[in-house]
């Protein structure tokens, strides 16, 4: 392999850059064309012209400096060391944003969104992601590590070939200038105006549009940081008392000035309440018969309850991980008061018939058994939450006797037959 010059070697991986990138958004188009399948032909197109947008933005941003170091007009450019040196930076960046991007791809189908700001606030949730990488998807896992080293290979491959002209001239200068000035525009996105923004890629009026457009590496760097953004527009003492004249009743207490929000109504009569949560991993009302009338016939407990019981279908949740759930359920607001008792999976016991561990924690089973003990020995009134994990991916299963549909921990089949196990607890193993 060799280059006339080093103008056509950069454009060379300038191209390759390009390709990687395209690639992966055509495997994202065709991992959810389900999802997809309500943009028409053109809709399509205007996304990935708006996707080749964001790649040049993306490419510009953190190769363009590179492309002036490889191109200045003087002799050591020509250094096989140093190109070789600049080119491995090159490709690691183009290996690490693809590998990031598959993963976004995989994500994706958990959440229907990209990779944003999550990263910068998982902290300790790493060792989670990295457990599921390796064990619900380990051959995405193996096809992106395998992806990540060829592109690394190929750009090393690119600038260790021989350059035929190597002349250095001042008039170089001059193409110098215009590098910056393309990659000005580039990494802009726009000639005029703020630069291209997240909200600039739905071309389409379509949520499918601005999803297929953009990718998670690009939500993850121009998300910013959550923690510096002030969306206070008014003070403090002015918006309490707005909230307060909104919500105003005669029988509205609020107790404590400290939390001026926080109030109580004033009772016909004083009664007391015992109160159970149970909080169920990854279950939504898709998979409730009683709701969405999809037959998978695994939830006859969920189905009774939702008939018979107070169901409540209109809400709205604050996130979309466990501990925002937790604080959804809990009050909707706030992070939920500090528990006289918490109790985990090294302080339950597993006496029980299910097979093997489970992936996380116990067995719900045995957490059930586990509450319903505890529930029977403290004072009432009383508050008490439980969080299930079997049913959270991957999928192990407990055993045949729950298994509906053909077993795999990394189908819908595997999370059917889990969420027919937890079902089946109120015979078991829930309150006696």
């Amino acid at each position: 392999m060799s280059f006339q010059t080093k103008y056509t070697q950069v454009l060379s991986a300038l191209l390759l850059s390009f390709i990687f990138m395209f690639a992966v958004r055509l495997f994202f188009y065709f991992s959810y064309l389900d999802y997809f399948s309500t943009l028409n032909f053109s809709g399509i197109l205007v996304s990935f012209i708006m996707g080749f947008r964001v790649d040049i933005m993306i490419i510009f941003t953190f190769t363009s400096l590179l492309w002036v170091g490889l191109l200045l007009p003087f002799r050591f450019v020509y250094n096989t060391t140093y190109r070789k040196t600049l080119g491995l930076v090159w490709g690691t960046f183009i290996a690490s944003v693809v590998f990031f991007n598959i993963g976004d791809a995989l994500y994706f189908g958990f959440v229907n969104r990209h990779l944003s700001d999550e990263l910068k606030i998982i902290g300790n949730d790493v060792g989670i992601l990295v457990d599921m990488a390796k064990d619900y998807y380990p051959l995405q896992t193996l096809f992106g590590t395998l992806i990540f080293i060829a592109i690394i290979y190929l750009f090393f491959k690119i600038f260790s070939a021989k350059i035929i002209h190597q002349e250095t001239k001042k008039r170089e200068w001059i193409n110098i200038l215009l590098i910056f000035i393309i990659a000005f525009i580039g990494i802009r996105g726009k000639l005029t105006g703020m630069s291209f923004g997240v909200s600039d890629a739905f071309a389409v009026n379509k949520l499918q549009s601005g999803n297929l457009t953009l990718n998670g590496f690009f939500c993850f760097y121009r998300a910013g940081d959550r923690k510096s953004i002030n969306h206070s527009s008014i003070k403090l003492p002015q918006a309490i008392k707005i909230v307060k004249h909104a919500i105003r009743s005669d029988k509205t207490l609020y107790p404590d000035n400290n939390y001026p929000l926080m109030r109580h109504y004033k009772p016909k009569a004083k009664r007391s309440y015992n109160i159970v949560i149970l909080m169920i991993e990854s279950l939504s009302a898709k998979y409730v018969d009683a709701l969405a009338h999809n037959d998978y016939g695994v939830t006859p407990t969920l189905d009774k309850m939702a008939n018979e019981g107070l169901l409540f279908t209109n809400f709205h949740v604050n996130g979309q991980r466990s501990q925002e759930g937790i604080t959804s359920i809990y009050t909707g607001v706030i992070q939920p008061v500090r528990f006289g008792n918490y109790f985990g999976a090294e302080d339950m016991p597993q006496p029980h018939k299910e097979q093997g561990h489970p992936h996380f924690g116990v067995w719900d089973g045995d957490m059930f058994h586990f509450l319903s003990s505890k529930l029977h020995t403290i004072k009432e009134p009383f508050l008490s939450f439980c969080f299930t994990a079997s049913t959270h991916a991957p999928y192990y299963s407990p055993g045949k006797e729950w298994e509906k549909y053909p077993h795999s921990t990394k189908t819908e089949n595997g999370f059917l037959n889990t969420l027919n196990y937890v079902d089946m607890q109120k015979e078991e193993k829930t309150l006696s």
